[in-house]
């Protein structure tokens, strides 16, 4: 069978380089016949994606092409990431059986920790495990806070179409994994897929920690540079993520038109989940304590602490995935492929058996690169990237100090100069000559 070229229009991949390099490199199709693509399709590839920065709907970034969705036809050799073709012409192909065994890892997972939450709320009725009147054990809150993290994992994967070859499999899975986390499905994949991947640190595009220039924040009010303040602090990147993430684009914000539908209908589903959820704690608060204040102590203990423990667990990986003060937000001309995903993301390295658990979302650069790898397949194509691109991917390991000192550092920023800025940076700037 021949080779096919590899045509890339307005996708992740085209902008690297040599029309095919990053497709040879992860081994999706032949360098050789990626560089015999004639120059009528590249410059045809160059105008698909130069027409996607044209295109608003009512001030906001419209519906584009994902780069999950555009596709590369890549060719028939065997990739470096697995043992079998991951991409074969035009349908996605995943390896079945390693996701029937991610999956089956994962169910047991919830199973184990399901289990445990449950038994501690029985154990509560029989009077074994009470702190004042908190019918869950403390530990439980680390529980639950390990079903959403897992869960959520299995909706973000399944969100980009890396979990099954079914479309409609995916938004099964990701609909219901993204429940324990109170997150709207389609309102993800709008923002998550469709945006923040696709123009990742692009100023005005990428709503995910987009910073704030000197004159933007001396004209908040001091409500608003108080919260400034803590929200870009390390301890307040959960609340950040709470406020401009899941509230505002999934909850509450205003999404494009043809996205209006899908995104009502699974903020109903969330909302029907926490309802039935709370009511069934609400009634074991009841038969527990008789008191109103029993029930929704049950509800707070259970799910409501651990949403905002998950909040804060998530803002603060995204944080350390994105900020720092050598990665660079680009202006709207100036921004390119190859800057947000390979420049503005991490490799971010943690002790063994921690991948297991967070799923290798630490291993951030290769999911930027192409949204379908696969979890289990991310530290495979980190190497294969690395070895190609070594002064450019930031690979390190994950300290907490280092996030300390990003957050302390990275306050707000100058798109002229591409630099961060501390506060008192800002004030210095500011200072009357």
């Amino acid at each position: 069978m021949g080779n096919r070229r590899c045509l890339a229009p307005g996708n992740i991949i085209s902008p690297f380089g040599g029309a095919g390099e990053i497709c040879s490199l992860l081994g999706w199709c032949d360098l050789a016949s990626a560089a015999s693509v004639p120059q009528k399709e590249e410059s045809r590839c160059n105008h698909a994606q130069n027409s996607q920065d044209t295109t608003q709907d009512d001030g906001q970034t419209d519906d584009r092409r994902s780069a999950a969705a555009a596709g590369s036809r890549c060719g028939d050799r065997q990739s470096p990431i697995g043992t079998q073709h991951l991409f074969t012409g035009k349908h996605l192909l995943i390896l079945n059986y390693e996701v029937w065994i991610e999956l089956a890892r994962v169910g047991l997972n919830i199973l184990k920790h399901g289990r445990c939450i449950f038994s501690q709320i029985i154990e509560a009725f029989d009077g074994k495990v009470f702190i004042g009147i908190n019918p869950v054990r403390i530990n439980g809150h680390a529980q639950i806070l390990i079903l959403q993290v897992c869960a959520q994992e299995i909706g973000h994967d399944a969100a980009h179409g890396a979990l099954f070859n079914s479309k409609k499999m995916n938004s099964i899975v990701g609909h219901l994994a993204m429940l324990p986390s109170w997150h709207v499905y389609e309102g993800w994949v709008l923002g998550h897929n469709r945006i923040h991947h696709s123009y990742t640190v692009r100023q005005g595009y990428d709503f995910v920690w987009h910073p704030y220039t000197v004159e933007q924040f001396q004209e908040m009010s001091w409500v608003g540079k108080l919260r400034h303040r803590f929200e870009w602090s390390w301890m307040g990147a959960g609340a950040y993520y709470l406020r401009e993430v899941w509230w505002h684009k999934m909850v509450v914000g205003q999404p494009p038109s043809r996205w209006r539908k899908a995104v009502r209908r699974d903020r109903f589903i969330v909302l029907g989940f926490g309802v039935a959820f709370a009511s069934v704690l609400g009634y074991l608060g009841w038969v527990q304590t008789h008191s109103v204040f029993g029930v929704a102590w049950m509800i707070l203990r259970v799910e409501v602490i651990p949403f905002l423990l998950f909040c804060s667990m998530i803002g603060s990986l995204v944080h350390v995935h994105h900020v720092q003060p050598t990665i660079r937000w680009w202006k709207r001309g100036e921004w390119t492929k190859f800057r947000g995903q390979m420049e503005g993301t991490t490799v971010l390295r943690v002790p063994k058996g921690v991948n297991f658990f967070f799923h290798w979302i630490m291993v951030h650069t290769p999911h930027h690169v192409d949204m379908r790898i696969p979890m289990y397949h991310l530290e495979l194509a980190a190497a294969a990237i690395e070895a190609h691109y070594p002064d450019t991917v930031h690979d390190a390991p994950l300290r907490f100090g280092d996030f300390r000192h990003n957050a302390k550092i990275c306050k707000l920023y100058n798109f002229d100069t591409g630099t961060w800025m501390p506060y008192r940076a800002a004030r210095k700037v500011t200072a009357p000559a």
